[in-house]
């Protein structure tokens, strides 16, 4: 699976996508998990201390939000791409 990622999350990865490897049927939870076992720095800004993810952190499956296709229990599949937007500002 290819995750990418954007602003400061790119940074801490030293690039702008990463491979994962994912069983069929495998979920984000899992996913982002593992993604933050390898990069330790994105643990606190992809997950709150609850486990449960950041604040308006946006995360992407198929050009789906998770939100509104089972959030982090949401399946994925080894062909799939997920995209992290961390919050931005700006004006």
């Amino acid at each position: 699976m290819r995750v990418k990622l954007f602003g400061v999350l790119r940074d801490c990865v030293g690039n702008t996508a990463v491979s994962l490897p994912v069983r069929e049927g495998e979920t984000v939870r899992a996913v982002l998990q593992q993604l933050t076992e390898r990069y330790p720095s994105l643990r606190r800004r992809i997950f709150a201390p609850d486990g449960e993810l950041q604040l308006f952190l946006l995360i992407s499956v198929r050009g789906v939000d998770i939100r509104h296709c089972g959030g982090l229990a949401a399946t994925v599949s080894a062909g799939d791409e997920l995209l992290i937007f961390p919050p931005s500002a700006g004006g």
